[in-house]
Parts: C-alpha cells; structure tokens; sequence
C-alpha cells in the first residue's frame, strides 16, 4: 500500500453529528445521502478534486448549519465516500480515507454491506428476529418500525430533520440492537410518512444512527461491501451505557464505568435489560452472576488478593431473580458457596435449586432454595454443593469433625 494513497482528515463529533473537517471547514459526513453538497466550495481528499453541487433542493449549506446547530460548509454523501475505504475512530479524532484497501486492527467482527441507491444497508438483530437497516450517519438517532417500538422502553421526545422533510418531532425508544457480536442500544424513532415509503421500496425496516462509530474504531469499506468493527474505545452499550453484554434467555448484562481502571478496584457497576430495553436492574452490582434455575448471584464490593485464587472479593452477596428482585438482599449472608473458590463470585451458581450460603455471626454455613428461602439453617462447618438432592456437609462429633449427606429436607444422612 502506497502512503501517498492515505488522507488523514481531523473528526469532530458535534451535537451527535459527525464531520469531516478539510481545509479548516466542517463537512457532515452522510451515508444515509446518495449525493454530496457543498455552498458552491470544491473539496480535495487526497489527490482527488470534487467540486459538488451547491444545494440539494430547498436543502443550503446554511439551512443544514440551523438544523445540526452546527456551522459547516457542506455535507459529503455517499456520491464521494463510495470511493474510499474509511476508519473513523472519533475518540482519537481521525478520519483515515484511502483508494487503497485499509485493514482495521484489533478486529471485533465483519458486518456486511448491501445498498439501494447507493445507500449502506446492514442487517441486525433485535428481539432474535433480523431486520434490514439502513446505515446512515448523517441520523441524529435511529429509527424503526412504528407498529413494534412501543413494545420498547421509552425514552422522549426528540426533533430531527431529514432532507426534504425538514425539522419533525417524534417519540422514541431505547432499542437493543445486535450486529454480527456486539450489542448496542440505540435510540429509536419514528419516521414521518414520506419517509416510510423510502423504507418499504427499499425492503428497509428502519435507520440505525452513527452510534457505533462514536464508540469503536470502525471500517467503512463500500467498495468491498462490508464493514468492520475495532476494538471499545469508548465503550459499545449506545448512549446509555457503556457496554451491553451478549443477550441469554432475554437478559443482557449492562456495565456504567465509575472511574478509571486501577488494580482489583471496582470501575464499572453492572445491571441487566431485557431484549425490548426496559432495565430489569439498575447498574448498581460489582457484578451480577449466571442466572441458574432463575436465580443470580450479585454483589456490591471491592477485590483483593486471596491465596490460590488470584482475587479475593472483598465485598457483600445477595441474590437476584430474572424480574430484577432482589429474593436474597446483598449483605444478608457472609458468603456463597462456589466449586472452585468461595471469594470468586462468577462461580457461584444455583445446583438442583439450591445455593450454600454463610452466616456472619456464626459463620456456619446453610442452603436457600430459588425463592431465597433459608430451607436449611446455617449450622454446618463446610458444605458442598446439591447433586441429585445431596449434599455434603461438616458437623462436630465432640473433638472431631466429621462428613455426612443432607438431603432438601434437611435430613442427616451417614456415610
């Protein structure tokens, strides 16, 4: 690859826009726009000259400045970035555009490209079902079919314009959306209906926004038909959050960031939304554990070192259920069981409906079942975990200990 075929142009997010800036000018950077126009400026990207139409229709450089709230010069539609490989990676500022073939580093996923008209499509998932979409950067937010957002979380009001339409209102939705991997939540409105109809002959259902490239280092590669997804910089969970985890029988795991990283320090507090984005918990867990038979492990606390378990957690337990309740209050018990190390938290797990649990003042250990209920006191030395309705447990024969069965009942059982 020869350098003299890469341009560097300085990236600037503004208002929820994203622009190009060339020769000290801000251009909105459009993909939702098959055709580029520029106040009767010509542009240069590299060793090529584009000299675009001073408007599109009623559309100015100026009426476009009032509806982004943002001065620019021009807007750059897929006429021009079609002939470019991309990368944007707004954290940094940049904006790499190549004729040559660009390759992205620390590659998360490969999304694929279709187009109508010149305009990016991808395809995405939400709720488990797939849904074509148009790709279009110059969206204030996204939108999606009208019939199905009401079965998502609200989220407001919001005024947003699209050429030939203007300045509209609508209300919107926090709208989980998966790509090929990664989650996001985006914010979804509805169109007006001259814009539908764009929709409905393009076999579209809706518009996703400029979302991920404000989060990731993302490759924009129209030519080859495809898209490519970097590394977090900034975090992939949407406006709302900064990561969503993968979604398992409904719930995904979402994480706020509270400061900067250190060692064994808690960063991020984590909560849980279900696939129409209502948040089952609010982020406020250290960490939140496999659901098993329903049920969830959650704690708030800090880490520290422990033995042969490279990280102890050094803070408080409780139980949560898929509704977001809390049947087990964080602090009630001293500790639970896990197989493997009894401070690592994302072991512990629910076995045959049942969870070993730590008393503070005795420090003697019991079991609750799935409902949170204490089904068998904290009277045992040690335990093991339920299989097949047993348990092993440790309890004191005068000066010795010694190991029995326990069934759900409680019952003693010698061995």
């Amino acid at each position: 690859m020869c350098q003299e075929a890469i341009t560097n142009l300085p990236l600037k997010s503004q208002n929820g826009h994203l622009f190009a800036e060339i020769d000290g000018e801000l251009w909105l950077i459009d993909t939702g726009s098959p055709t580029s126009f520029g106040a009767g400026r010509c542009l240069t990207i590299g060793n090529e000259r584009f000299c675009p139409v001073a408007n599109l229709g009623e559309l100015t450089a100026e009426t476009l400045s009032q509806f982004v709230s943002v001065p620019c010069v021009g807007l750059l539609g897929m006429d021009i970035l079609s002939q470019y490989d991309l990368i944007f990676d707004v954290a940094d500022g940049k904006l790499t555009v190549s004729t040559a073939e660009l390759k992205t580093n620390s590659l998360i996923e490969t999304i694929h490209l279709d187009e109508f008209m010149g305009i990016p499509i991808i395809t995405v998932k939400i709720r488990g079902s797939d849904y074509r979409m148009f790709f279009d950067t110059g969206a204030q937010i996204s939108y999606f079919q009208a019939d199905l957002l009401t079965e998502f979380a609200p989220a407001g009001s919001v005024e947003d314009f699209y050429p030939g339409v203007g300045l509209f209102q609508t209300e919107s939705y926090d709208v989980p959306m998966t790509f090929e991997q990664s989650t996001s939540l985006f914010r979804c409105g509805v169109l007006p209906e001259t814009l539908r109809a764009t929709l409905v002959s393009a076999s579209v259902h809706g518009i996703v926004d400029n979302t991920i490239l404000s989060k990731c280092s993302v490759g924009f590669f129209p030519r080859r038909h495809k898209m490519t997804v970097g590394v977090e910089k900034k975090g992939t969970g949407g406006y709302r959050y900064d990561s969503i985890k993968k979604f398992v029988n409904g719930l995904a795991v979402v994480e706020k960031k509270t400061g900067e990283h250190e060692l064994w320090s808690e960063t991020t507090k984590k909560g849980l939304i279900n696939e129409t984005g209502h948040e089952v918990l609010p982020c406020q867990y250290g960490f939140i554990g496999k659901f098993v038979d329903g049920v969830a492990v959650v704690g708030v606390g800090g880490w520290d070192w422990w033995g042969d378990c490279s990280a102890m957690f050094t803070g408080q337990w409780g139980c949560v259920d898929e509704k977001g309740n809390e049947i087990v209050p964080v602090g009630k018990y001293k500790e639970v069981e896990s197989d493997f190390c009894r401070k690592l938290p994302w072991d512990a797990v629910f076995s045959d409906g049942m969870l070993a649990v730590c008393d503070w003042k005795t420090e003697k250990w019991g079991f609750v079942d799935s409902a949170g209920k204490e089904v068998i006191p904290c009277k045992y030395l040690a335990v093991e975990s339920f299989k097949n309705g047993m348990a092993k447990a440790v309890i004191n024969i005068g000066e010795d200990r010694k190991w029995i069965y326990i069934d759900k009942a409680g019952k003693e059982i010698n061995w």
